[in-house]
């Protein structure tokens, strides 16, 4: 019994012996390679991997830390923009529509960045735009589109812009801001194109330059040329025409296209040898009235050539641009205006201005006219006013129904259809 137990007491000995030596060979470096000893294969490691220990896995964990910190700083720097940017379009929508806006505002601006449209806007001339009758499109007629700038209760109304003009000068975007059923906030972008679009940066000089003047040159060939000012009541039709008379203003509309069509033609017809005279009038509810004759009533009436003739109209003979524009504020001043929610100062009637040139013996050798329409008119804009606001809006909506069948049957080449009323 004693004899087994001593040799379970050797056996454990000797292990321990054994894994001590075993640890000491480990622990100790191993001997030096002889000169006549193969080098040790590769083990295809990159060079600072080579070192002893983990060296080389060190520096690669070293790295890796580093790349996610920069990339967390990153995220933090993306979200603090993130958390300033819906800051600020939440205060820019306060003044503009409302903090409701803010989807709105920031939809137009992602589609203004996407397509190139968020640069300041580039005048018509600055952008290389010339005359818009340079470019043959088989018609006689040209549609050129104006965007104004914000006006003063659109500002103060908390309105924001929802017209983009693109570059080139020949189309626009309308942002149409929706609301979906579950409330979330889409805009539509609806794009026209024209022969021309003029935006803030363009005074009425541009517009004179590139679709006025060029008429110049057919009616003084004998021909006739009709300029229309169309829009929705408070869109700047008169403005555009006759100007607003502010020069402290500064915009380069403080003359308008009368003024300025009256300087050229006057000079035009002065190196020429022909006389000038002008002729003022407008529609209003259906009547023609003189605006050079005390506002009598006039009758317009077919002639046996059917031509149509307006009878008693008076036309007065200018020497100088300053008679006709003193003519024409004089004619201003007794047009028909009238107050609507959206325009305080909303013109009523259709103004007719008509130049005409005559030679020695009288005979017409050419005529100009320009024609400051009535804005059109929603129920809306006139259904806070009396009642003859209202029946002025009908008036005017159904003549300008008739205009349009006119305007197109002429491009069209074929005799306007006559309407009732």
């Amino acid at each position: 019994m004693m004899d087994h137990h001593e040799d379970m007491k050797r056996q454990v000995q000797d292990l321990r012996n054994a894994l001590r030596k075993q640890n000491r060979e480990r622990a100790s470096p191993p001997p030096p390679p002889s000169p006549s000893s193969p080098p040790p294969p590769s083990l295809g490691l990159p060079p600072s991997a080579a070192g002893p220990g983990c060296k080389g896995r060190k520096s690669d964990c070293v790295r890796r830390v580093e790349e996610m910190k920069a990339q967390r700083e990153a995220r933090r720097r993306r979200a603090g923009e993130v958390r300033q940017q819906r800051l600020d379009e939440a205060k820019e929508a306060e003044g503009r529509g409302g903090i409701e806006a803010v989807d709105f505002l920031r939809k137009i601006r992602e589609y203004d960045n996407e397509h190139g449209l968020a640069k300041p806007p580039v005048g018509w001339a600055q952008g290389g735009g010339g005359s818009v009758w340079d470019a043959d499109t088989g018609s006689r007629i040209r549609v050129c589109v104006r965007k104004r700038p914000m006006l003063r209760t659109e500002v103060l109304r908390h309105d924001f812009d929802v017209i983009s003009t693109e570059p080139g000068g020949r189309s626009l975007v309308v942002h149409e801001p929706r609301t979906k059923v579950d409330l979330s906030k889409e805009v539509i972008a609806h794009r026209f194109a024209f022969d021309a679009v003029f935006n803030e940066a363009d005074s009425n000089e541009a517009i004179h330059v590139a679709t006025l003047r060029p008429l110049l040159a057919h009616v003084f060939n004998g021909g006739s040329a009709t300029v229309f000012a169309f829009g929705q009541t408070g869109s700047g039709k008169t403005c555009t025409m006759a100007g607003h008379a502010n020069p402290d203003a500064a915009d380069g509309n403080a003359t308008g296209l009368y003024a300025l069509a009256a300087a050229d033609t006057v000079d035009a017809a002065r190196e020429g040898g022909l006389a000038v005279s002008i002729s003022f009038f407008e529609v209003y509810r259906g009547q023609v009235l003189d605006l050079l004759g005390g506002r009598e009533k006039l009758d317009v009436l077919e002639d046996g050539r059917g031509r149509v003739q307006v009878l008693g109209l008076v036309e007065k003979v200018i020497a100088d641009a300053a008679s006709m524009l003193a003519l024409v504020r004089q004619a201003e001043d007794a047009r028909a205006t009238g107050a609507t929610s959206a325009n305080e100062t909303s013109s009523r009637s259709h103004a007719i201005l008509r130049v005409m040139l005559r030679d020695a013996d009288g005979k017409l050798a050419g005529k100009l006219s320009l024609v400051d329409l009535a804005g059109s008119e929603r129920a809306a804009d006139s259904s806070s006013k009396e009642r003859q606001t209202r029946l002025e809006g009908a008036e005017i909506n159904k003549s300008l129904l008739c205009l349009k069948e006119c305007i197109r049957a002429l491009d069209s080449g074929s005799s306007p259809t006559p309407l009732p009323g």
